[in-house]
């Protein structure tokens, strides 16, 4: 897996993305996201230093198979992740996954709806142990 910093440039592919209605069903943030709400949040995490966000490219193809970002938090980093969906049910959300938790030092871990069975799959076969489940979310943390 390969991953490059995302840009500017990639914000209607990350909208599109966002907006997708299984996204939109596993996000924990609920909603479809309008344009100009999604050109304010990408211009303030590119300009930041707490979120890393990247695209994710298999290595054989040159086609973006998703998104990964990390999260600067108190205790280490928090890990999101969506697969681009003509991707799906291939096994690219366990690869990205994988890679991404090699991307920055120190603990990771993720927060999941507990309905989206499959992020939990991939969590726990890139070796994410679930910690708790609170309100309908689950913690898990990157055994290392």
């Amino acid at each position: 897996m390969i991953f490059r910093k995302a840009s500017f440039a990639d914000a209607d592919l990350l909208l599109s993305w966002r907006n997708d209605p299984q996204t939109i069903e596993n996000s924990l943030s609920p909603g479809a996201v309008a344009r100009e709400n999604h050109l304010v949040w990408l211009q303030k995490i590119l300009s930041g230093t707490m979120t890393r966000l990247f695209i994710a490219y298999q290595e054989k193809d040159e086609s973006p198979v998703g998104t990964v970002r990390l999260d600067a938090q108190e205790l280490g980093w928090e890990l999101s992740w969506t697969v681009a969906p003509s991707f799906r049910g291939k096994g690219i959300g366990q690869e990205m996954v994988s890679g991404a938790a090699n991307l920055e030092n120190g603990k990771i871990f993720a927060r999941i709806k507990s309905a989206n069975k499959a992020s939990m799959k991939i969590a726990k076969n890139c070796g994410f142990q679930m910690v708790r489940e609170e309100s309908g979310v689950t913690y898990w943390e990157l055994a290392r």
